[in-house]
């Protein structure tokens, strides 16, 4: 049973149309994907975080984790063998199963060049075909990538070699080489199922949520023109068939202007990355040169940063490595990395300009001031543009343009156990521009392929990160606790959850003064 809806919940979230797709899945939508979307795989929202049952996935849609225990994982470790969980419904009209062959759709529509949605370079190194399909479907659509019959038309002519349908209920996805993280992988939103409706628009596109169909407690009633989307609750939603999400609201309203939520750092979790700058190399941008590269690499002082941003990150601290503390890869305070000493510039940049791009945030205005305040010292001349929350993203995860130099972002793991590939592998992706690609994709590729040997892994990963710091592909700024809500106004049980960034669980919240109700785990 859950809590009596009651009241309206608003929160706030600075959301484009296209990223209501789970498709397209990006963190701006995350808090709307918990309340419509149910995975593969899911979290559970857990008071506790230093336990095992805040860390672990379990099943969302599906019925089990697979295991060699239930037959669910093959001798090779390769292949994942999926049950689904029955009775769960679209908010069709009459409702309709959610079946095996929605969730191979899903994997497709997450392939799509229009959608890129931020995990999508990890799980294309990890499925057993999913690049070339990828590589296949960008081809397929060049020129035509807002005619939905064109892509509907690719993924009914194409498949996946590693994802397949058994039957109804059940299906196989086959990965490249065994991965300690092959759940937290098949628990990213972007492979989502996704029912036939959405063959109707292109992935990600402006339009989706005019075709969008719900599995969670709420679904899509409309936008507004601000900028935000109103929830209603879904009828076809069964509370008895899912183990992650409570519905407590008659209505859920994400908007940027929503009241925002009291945060606090949280101690009990690794640390994330704050701030870092990722170089431009493109030809014809200055940092194609690496002799320039390494000089902004040296020239801003992560002290000078930690500082100037201190009254807007309280807890954070000035980093030197990609690898935030607590997690993978970086447990041992006596780093195995040749790390060079932070505000020791050689050369000059007398002459060179650069374009250094922010998210229109306050904090990140200090750290971009503090930045230019260095480069400056060594001759850079630097022109700063803040943009929205949409276009940073698209800078991020899509391929929106070449005419910056630097782009100041955070980045925060997914899930916490097991995670190198969640920060080295995420930053270091093939977007356009990015410093010496081909030398990264050999040492990736090497560092996933001896996943089954832990003493292995962290030589792999340590030789990763320690060229992206040598060739200032990543250039780390600051790393601190996660900001974790702990009140959100008119909600009680605030629950953080690490895989939305320790924002408080919409899926766990109750109206203020309501009585909590006890959940039986499904």
């Amino acid at each position: 049973m859950t809590a009596p809806r009651t009241g309206d919940l608003h929160l706030p979230a600075p959301l484009a149309p296209g990223d209501l797709d789970p498709a397209r899945a990006r963190p701006a939508a995350d808090l709307v994907h918990r309340l419509t979307t149910r995975t593969l795989f899911g979290y559970r929202a857990e008071p506790d975080q230093r336990g095992w049952r805040a860390v672990e996935p379990i099943g969302d849609l599906a019925s089990a984790v697979p295991s060699t225990y239930n037959a669910g994982l093959g001798t090779s470790l390769r292949s994942y063998v999926v049950h689904l969980r029955p009775e769960v419904h679209w908010d069709t009209e009459p409702p309709r199963r959610v079946t095996s062959h929605d969730v191979v759709r899903g994997f497709a529509r997450a392939c799509s060049p229009t959608a890129r949605p931020a995990g999508i370079e990890l799980l294309l190194s990890a499925v057993l075909g999913m690049r070339a399909y990828a590589e296949r479907y960008a081809e397929a659509v060049a020129g035509h990538e807002d005619d939905a019959a064109r892509h509907r038309a690719f993924r009914e002519g194409d498949s996946i070699p590693g994802v397949f349908a058994l039957d109804d209920e059940s299906l196989v996805v086959e990965l490249e080489r065994p991965a300690q993280d092959a759940i937290d992988l098949l628990a990213l939103t972007c492979v989502a199922p996704a029912p036939v409706e959405h063959d109707d628009v292109v992935p990600g596109g402006e339009d989706f949520a005019r075709h969008a169909r719900a599995t969670g407690p709420y679904r899509i009633a409309g936008l507004d023109p601000d900028g935000g989307v109103r929830l209603e609750p879904n009828p076809a939603w069964d509370p008895d068939t899912d183990p992650l999400r409570e519905r407590a609201f008659d209505a859920v309203t994400l908007r940027p202007g929503a009241p925002a939520p009291e945060v606090a750092p949280e101690v009990e979790v690794p640390e994330v990355l704050h701030a870092c700058l990722l170089p431009h190399a493109g030809e014809g941008r200055p940092l194609a040169d690496p002799a320039l590269r390494r000089l902004v690499a040296s020239a801003v002082d992560p002290g000078l940063v930690a500082e100037a941003v201190a009254g807007h990150l309280p807890g954070v601290a000035p980093a030197r490595r990609v690898v935030p503390p607590g997690n993978s890869g970086n447990q041992d305070p006596d780093s195995p990395l040749d790390l060079p000493a932070p505000g020791s510039p050689v050369g000059s940049g007398e002459g060179t300009a650069l374009v250094l791009v922010h998210p229109d945030t306050a904090a990140a205005a200090a750290v971009a001031a503090a930045v230019v305040g260095c480069l400056s010292g060594v001759g850079f001349r630097v022109e700063v543009r803040a943009v929205g929350p949409a276009d940073h993203a698209e800078l991020l995860h899509g391929d929106g343009g070449a005419e910056h130099d630097l782009l100041l972002t955070g980045w925060a793991a997914r899930w916490r156990h097991h995670n190198y590939r969640a920060y080295l592998q995420a930053l270091l992706v093939r977007r356009a521009g990015r410093v010496d690609g081909p030398v990264f994709d050999v040492l990736i590729d090497r560092a996933l392929g001896v996943d089954s040997d832990p003493h292995a892994t962290r030589a792999a990963w340590a030789a990763v990160e320690q060229e992206a710091i040598t060739r200032a592909a990543v250039v780390p700024l600051l790393h601190g606790p996660p900001a974790a809500a702990r009140a959100v106004p008119g909600a009680e049980r605030v629950t953080p959850l690490y895989s939305l960034g320790m924002a408080a669980d919409p899926a766990a919240l109750e109206p203020a003064g309501s009585r909590s109700t006890d959940r039986v785990p499904v």
